[in-house]
């Protein structure tokens, strides 16, 4: 129970006789007044409403904060009468220490310097409650019946016994502040034995209104007036303010705060009001003169913040017009947003950022969905006029100044170039502006959604544009006939006329229409076949481009040729190059260039463009090294070049450049991860190769004689003369010859000069080894005068090294030097290492043998108590060697090496008469010794022969079978027969000396070449002699 309690007045008068003073004490009321003095209205508070009685001053009811603080003055005691409208009663909140109502109360105050604010807190009780006491306060009739009703209350507090009094509160009105307070209370009891505890939190203000026969509860009138004030204000504010509407921070005058606070206090406007007028205020000023959306940003946060069910329906529908109104203005703002808010504009993305968060905190507030809930969704709205938006914007855009206006095929493609220039600009600024914003604030898809719109739009413009260009006839056939014609006759031909060539405005609508679609491979659902159509229109007019640059590429290179002049790359002058060189390089870049911009993502015809930019870069250079071979050709034809050198090391140069430029441009199109392009790159390479080889050729046959007579030199010096000393007249040559050629030339031409000479080098050393007019004095000493060259080979080597500044080690170790490097290792080996070389060699030919072309021999073998015994068993499909077409075949057995095994002779089968397929059956037993046959060089020959009688025995055929396979020679296990032995199917070969399967500088031609050369070595001049009589046998000629 709370009610308002007056504490000024005068004194009562005494009571009447009808109106005892005990009635007075118990709360009844005194009817009559004294006659000729003006009535006062007192009021009277027995129990409920009475004053704690000794209370301590200043205890328990002040809250913890400043003024508004709970009096703790006794008040007087008063007998007066006190009206049922000062007393109000809240709600019951059943079971709860903690109870919360939220209820408002008005109370009419008559002076405000002495009233005070007294509230009860009572428990209810079930029977008869003091509500129950309070409810029946409109049944009062006249004083009697007044006082009659605080005795009942009194009585409901005491029922049963039991003290249902929490606590009170008393609160002096007069240091209520205008703007209000909201306070926590301590509750207070009636006496110092009243065990009470607990607080109150309340809400007061104060307020006047002007009597005009309307409900309290309807401040219709006020609110409009306190909106149509706060609009004044606005209004003066904005014509004092310097700068624009939109830079008014919103701050009024403090006179206009004192002018509308006054307003709201004595209009009963809550503070909801008060912010819904505000926000009625400037939003509708926002209409005319655009305020900062910042500032309704900050109005649209306090009105919901104290926002309240509870306004009238007039309000309600006020606000909702707002609200209406505002969206639209917005939504209207955002279709227009290219021009209201460029990306280049802090301030407007500024704006529009608090735009957006205006219209987000609109979606979410209660007081929007409370008095507007039937409306749009706004995300909706907002997606509807940004597809809106869009299209209206690229029809700009599409139509330009004039649309009457004709243009040609060239106009229109320069105008689709711009508008998808201008379209590619705002998908930029959507992506790094605007995106953002709008995720952040309305979760809205900003960029896929005006992608979306303007690829339909994009698609169907250029789809009409290129239905529109004509397609001329074989043009690229006629392009790359005249590309042909040049590099088959080396002349140029001229200018392309204006029909075959393509307008410079199609690449541009390309690069922007690719560059366009790129950005809808950022899209979540991206779709490829979109920007596949961009391809589709373009694949026609790059064939013609790439034959364009094919033929502008040749032409290029003739004409540079024709206009060449000489050029240095040094600051002395040695290095020189043609003019011509840097030309061609430069064409190349372009075509690189061209290629990167293109930027060809279609795989379905991405390899086959490659390809031709490849062939283009290839035709180019090998065309230009063709010319310069020819030019180099004709100058050193003529007979008048003082020095030769000098035009070789400029042609050199020449083809390095541009053979560089080559390499780089193949390598940065990534070649590799296309295997045909790569098989394609190594024949490009290997062309380049040959005509540098035919350059260098000229250089090495300037070389070569002189060359050859250091390296005689070298052979022909005597034993006693160290290889290093008997080396350095050829080193004294090479590096006169190299200091004169390699300052002249580029890094990689030195580089291949010295390869080139270290070929030769290598080459001249292998003829001195193969010379068959030794010295005299090396006859009997072979192997030490190839020993010497092998030493001067090491020499040689490191000279080209340079330590590293020469030739690397991959280039030093090429094919030709491991030819050599074997041949003069075998040179200096032994008789008998030679020996065994040989028939290793052969036994790993046999072993790697996949076809039998000259038939199989079936054998058996084992070893058993120093006895090595083997079975010839038969032969399968051996050659004819007779005019009759068979052979007469019989095989020989030998154990090798003879070293090891001096004592056991050849032995051989009988003949086989007329017959391919001989059956022998015949067995042969060894005395050997178990030691012989772990001979890792030990093996059994096995020789098929053809039987003449009156010319010599015919070679057939020979294998070999190695002794440690032959069970018994190299295990502890022993066998004593051929029960139970797996024959062994060996495959007959040949050793041809024809150049196809017997080359000059094969292993078996170097052995028998360097065992050739030991004439005083009986051993190996008969087993050259019986190879060669096998070799002539069977009409082969060794070489």
């Amino acid at each position: 129970m709370l009610g308002i309690h007056p504490t000024g007045g005068r004194e009562t008068p005494p009571a009447s006789p009808r109106a005892p003073t005990e009635a007075i004490n118990e709360g009844k009321l005194d009817s009559p007044k004294s006659e000729g003095e003006k009535p006062v209205r007192k009021h009277s508070f027995r129990l409920s409403f009475k004053r704690r009685t000794g209370a301590v001053e200043g205890g328990g009811g002040r809250s913890g904060k400043g003024g508004g603080a709970p009096d703790s003055t006794p008040p007087p005691t008063l007998n007066n009468a006190v009206p049922a409208r000062f007393i109000r009663a809240t709600s019951v909140r059943s079971k709860t220490l903690n109870p919360k109502w939220n209820e408002k109360f008005r109370f009419d105050i008559d002076d405000i310097s002495t009233d005070r604010l007294h509230l009860d807190i009572w428990d209810h009780d079930d029977e008869t409650s003091v509500l129950e006491a309070v409810s029946s306060l409109n049944k009062v009739r006249g004083v009697k019946g007044l006082g009659r009703f605080f005795k009942e209350i009194a009585q409901s507090t005491r029922a049963g016994n039991n003290d249902d009094f929490l606590g009170c509160v008393n609160i002096t009105l007069k240091d209520l502040p205008s703007t209000g307070m909201e306070n926590w209370y301590s509750l207070m009891g009636r006496s110092n034995r009243s065990n009470v505890q607990g607080r109150i939190k309340l809400r007061l203000w104060l307020s006047t209104r002007e009597d005009r026969g309307l409900s309290e509860e309807d401040p219709w009138t006020e609110v409009t007036q306190h909106a149509h004030l706060i609009s004044i204000f606005i209004s003066h504010e904005l014509r004092l303010h310097a700068g624009n509407s939109e830079s008014w921070p919103g701050d009024l005058s403090q006179e206009a705060l004192t002018i509308l606070h006054q307003h709201a206090i004595q209009g009963d406007i809550t503070e909801v009001q008060q912010a819904l007028c505000q926000w009625v205020a400037h939003a509708r000023r926002h209409l005319s003169a655009p305020l900062n959306y910042s500032l309704l940003h900050q109005l649209l946060i306090d009105l919901d913040r104290l926002w309240a069910e509870g306004l009238s329906i007039e309000e309600e529908q006020l606000l909702a017009d707002t609200f209406n109104i505002f969206v639209q203005h917005c939504t209207e703002a955002i279709r227009k947003m290219r021009y209201h808010f460029p990306s280049n504009d802090r301030a407007a993305l500024s704006r529009l950022d608090f735009l957006l968060r205006c219209l987000a905190l609109a979606c979410e507030m209660e007081a929007f969905k409370t008095v507007c809930p039937f409306e749009p969704d706004v995300r909706s709205e907002v997606s509807s006029v940004l597809k809106k938006g869009t299209r209206d914007w690229y029809r700009i855009l599409d139509r330009g100044e004039d649309v009457n206006t004709s243009l040609d095929e060239e106009e229109e493609l320069e105008r689709m170039n711009v508008v998808v220039t201008l379209c590619n600009a705002d998908l930029l600024d959507a992506v790094q502006c605007y995106h953002r914003l709008f995720d952040q604030n309305l979760e809205l898809q900003f960029f896929p959604l005006v992608y979306r719109q303007l690829e339909r739009l994009v698609n169907d413009d250029a789809a009409q544009l290129f239905e529109k260009i004509p397609c001329e006839g074989d043009v690229q056939g006629t392009l790359e006939g005249l590309s042909a014609r040049m590099l088959a006759t080396g002349q140029s031909s001229e200018a392309l006329p204006e029909a075959l060539t393509v307008s410079p405005s199609l690449f541009d609508l390309f690069l922007s229409l690719q560059e366009f679609y790129k950005y809808g491979e950022q899209l979540p659902d991206k779709r490829p076949e979109c920007s596949n159509v961009c391809y589709t229109w373009f694949v026609p007019l790059l064939d013609r481009w790439m034959a364009i640059a094919k033929y502008r590429v040749l032409r290029r290179v003739l004409k540079a040729v024709e206009k060449e002049t000489v050029a240095t790359g040094t600051e002395d002058g040695m290095i020189k190059y043609h003019t011509s060189a840097v030309d061609v390089v430069t064409a190349f870049e372009h075509v690189k260039s061209f290629w990167k911009l293109l930027y060809w993502s279609d795989v379905s015809t991405s390899s086959a463009f490659l390809s031709k930019v490849v062939d283009v870069l290839t035709c180019g250079a090998i065309l230009y090294a063709d010319c310069v071979q020819h030019r180099l050709y004709h100058q050193l034809s003529t007979n008048r070049v003082v020095d030769p050198s000098e035009k070789i090391c400029i042609a050199l140069n020449d083809l390095d450049h541009v053979h560089r430029s080559w390499e780089s441009a193949l390598h940065d199109l990534d070649l590799e991860s296309s295997e045909p392009l790569s098989q394609f790159m190594v024949e490009s390479e290997s062309q380049f190769s040959q005509r540098f080889g035919l350059i260098l050729q000229n250089i090495i046959e300037k070389l070569r004689p002189g060359l050859g007579k250091k390296m005689f030199h070298l052979a022909w010096s005597p034993d006693s003369l160290p290889a290093s000393e008997a080396l350095y007249p050829l080193l004294q040559y090479l590096d006169a010859q190299l200091t004169c050629l390699i300052h002249k030339l580029l890094k990689r031409s030195s580089l291949r000069v010295l390869s080139a000479l270290w070929d030769v080098v290598l080459l001249e050393l292998t003829t001195q080894s193969f010379s068959e007019d030794l010295p005299a004095s090396q006859v009997e000493n072979v192997t030490g005068f190839h020993r010497r060259l092998y030493d001067a080979l090491v020499l040689l080597r490191g000279y080209f090294s340079a330590g590293g500044l020469g030739l690397s080690e991959a280039e030093l170790k090429s094919p030709r030097y491991f030819e050599t490097e074997k041949l003069l290792q075998l040179q200096t080996a032994t008789t008998e290492n030679l020996l065994d070389q040989w028939y290793r060699d052969r036994l790993t030919e046999q072993e790697k043998m996949e076809t039998t072309p000259y038939g199989i021999l079936y054998v058996r073998a084992y070893f058993h108590h120093d006895s090595l015994t083997v079975e010839v068993i038969r032969a399968r499909d051996i050659i004819p060697l007779d005019p009759n077409g068979f052979s007469d075949p019989f095989v020989q057995l030998e154990l090798l090496p003879e070293r090891v095994f001096p004592h056991c002779r050849m032995q051989q089968t009988q003949v086989q008469k007329r017959t391919l397929n001989p059956e022998f059956d015949e067995y042969f037993e060894f005395s050997v010794r178990k030691e012989q046959c772990r001979c890792p060089n030990g093996m059994i020959l096995f020789t098929v022969m053809d039987h003449d009688v009156l010319t010599a025995n015919d070679f057939a055929g020979e294998a070999l079978l190695p002794l440690s396979l032959i069970p018994g020679s190299g295990s502890a296990s022993t066998v004593d027969n051929f029960h139970g032995l797996k024959p062994f199917d060996l495959p007959l070969s040949f050793v041809s000396s024809s150049k196809d399967h017997f080359p000059p500088l094969s292993s078996d031609s170097i052995l028998l070449k360097a065992l050739e050369q030991r004439s005083l070595d009986r051993s190996a001049q008969e087993f050259v002699k019986r190879q060669k009589a096998r070799m002539e046998t069977t009409g082969n000629t060794w070489n």
